[in-house]
C-alpha cells in the first residue's frame, strides 16, 4: 500500500504530491482445533492460531494529512491465539466453560489531536506495542424442576487485557517537518486495554406460562472499565521540570517528586466505579382468529435508572508546567438510564 497526495503542500513541497514510498509485507496465518464427544452430551474442544498482518494503513504514516513520510520501524504485527472450552448439552441443561489466551506483538497504534499553543494537528505514532488478552468465559441456562416454566439464564466474561511492553513513540505536527520527538519511552506496560468491561456477568430467570406469556428479569454487574489514557502522561516529559522540557520554553521549576499525590494522579491509569442494572421483559403471543396471530414484546432496561461511567477517556492536552491533571480532565460516557421498548408483529399463518 501507499499514500497518493493529489497537490503539492507548500510546507512540503517535495514530499506531499504524488505517490509515497510503496510499502510490501508478506502475510500468513495458520490455525487449527480439535474437538472430542466425551459422550452425547459432553464435548470439548480446543482451537489455536498464529499470523502475522502488516500495520494498519491510517497508521503507518507520520502525518497522513500532509505528506509521504512513512512511520519509521514499521514491521508486521504477530499474533498468537488459542482458547479451550467445555460443552455441556443435556435436555434441562446447556453450559459453557472456556478459556482464552491472545497476545499481540508490534503493533501500531496512532492518535491525532489539536495543540493548543502549537496552534496545530498533533499526531501521537507509538510503535512496538504489546498487547496480552486472556479470561474465562462461562455461560448456563438450566430448568428449575421445582417450578414448571421455570429456568435460570446467566453468563459471565471475566478477562484480564493488558499492556505488556514499554512502546516508543513518534511525535509529529501536520505543519513541520520537525519531529516533536522520535524515541520517546511511553511507560504503559501493565496498562490495562481500555474500551469495554473487562468483568461483566448478567444473571436472570425466565418463566413460561401455558397461556404463552414469558417474564424474564435479569440483573447486570460491569466492573474493570479502565479510562483510555493520554500515554504522554506515561513518560518523563510529563514529571520531569518544565524548562527541561526541549519543547517548552519556561522558567526553571521543579520536577514531580515521586512520593507525592500529584505523582500518583499523573501515573496511574483511571477505574471506573462498578455497577449493577436491572432488566425486565415481557412476551405474549395472541391468536386473533383463525390463522391471524399477534406477538408483542415489552422491555425495560435499566428500571434502577442507574447512572455509571461505560468508557472515557483522558484528553490528548496535558498541563506540562503547573502538572495539573484536573486542567484537562477525564472525559466520561455514560451509559443509557432507564428506557424501554415495545415491539408488535402481526403474522399471518
Amino acid at each position: 500500500f501507499f499514500r497518493t497526495g493529489d497537490y503539492r503542500n507548500g510546507r512540503f513541497p517535495d514530499n506531499s504530491k504524488g505517490d509515497s514510498e510503496k510499502l510490501n509485507y508478506f502475510n500468513y496465518g495458520v490455525k487449527g482445533g480439535l474437538n472430542y464427544g466425551i459422550n452425547g452430551r459432553n464435548y470439548v474442544y480446543a482451537n489455536a492460531t498464529y499470523f502475522t498482518r502488516s500495520p494498519y494503513f491510517r497508521n503507518a504514516f507520520i502525518s497522513p494529512r500532509t505528506r509521504n513520510e512513512v512511520v519509521p520501524g514499521l514491521t508486521d504485527e504477530q499474533v498468537y491465539s488459542g482458547e479451550v472450552a467445555y460443552l455441556l448439552n443435556a435436555p434441562n441443561a446447556k453450559a459453557k466453560i472456556g478459556a482464552y489466551y491472545t497476545k499481540f506483538n508490534n503493533k501500531v497504534e496512532s492518535r491525532s489531536f489539536f495543540h493548543d499553543e502549537l496552534r496545530t494537528f498533533v499526531n501521537y505514532i507509538m510503535t512496538d506495542v504489546d498487547k496480552q488478552h486472556m479470561g474465562l468465559e462461562l455461560a448456563l441456562k438450566a430448568q428449575l424442576g421445582f417450578i414448571p416454566g421455570l429456568q435460570f439464564e446467566g453468563a459471565a466474561a471475566l478477562g484480564q487485557h493488558t499492556y505488556t511492553s514499554r512502546p516508543n513513540a513518534v511525535i509529529s505536527r501536520d505543519n513541520d517537518s520537525e519531529l516533536l520527538a522520535s524515541d520517546r519511552t511511553v511507560y504503559i506496560k501493565n496498562f490495562y486495554v481500555p474500551g469495554t468491561p473487562q468483568t461483566a456477568i448478567t444473571a436472570g430467570l425466565e418463566y413460561q406460562t401455558h397461556t404463552y406469556l414469558t417474564i424474564n428479569a435479569n440483573i447486570n454487574y460491569f466492573d474493570n472499565i479502565w479510562m483510555d489514557f493520554n500515554p504522554d502522561r506515561r513518560t518523563e516529559v510529563a514529571v520531569q521540570a518544565y524548562s527541561e522540557n526541549p519543547n517548552a520554553p519556561g522558567d526553571p521549576d521543579e520536577a514531580v517528586d515521586q512520593n507525592s499525590q500529584n505523582w500518583t494522579d499523573i501515573i496511574h491509569q483511571e477505574k471506573a466505579p462498578p455497577a449493577y442494572t436491572l432488566d425486565i421483559a415481557l412476551r405474549k403471543s395472541f391468536k386473533l382468529s383463525g390463522k391471524y396471530y399477534v406477538y408483542a414484546n415489552i422491555g425495560v432496561n435499566n428500571l434502577l435508572n442507574t447512572s455509571f461511567i461505560s468508557n472515557g477517556f483522558e484528553q490528548l492536552r496535558f498541563d506540562y508546567e503547573g502538572k495539573d491533571v484536573n486542567r484537562f480532565p477525564t472525559r466520561y460516557y455514560y451509559a443509557r438510564g432507564i428506557n424501554y421498548f415495545i415491539n408488535l408483529s402481526f403474522t399471518i399463518r
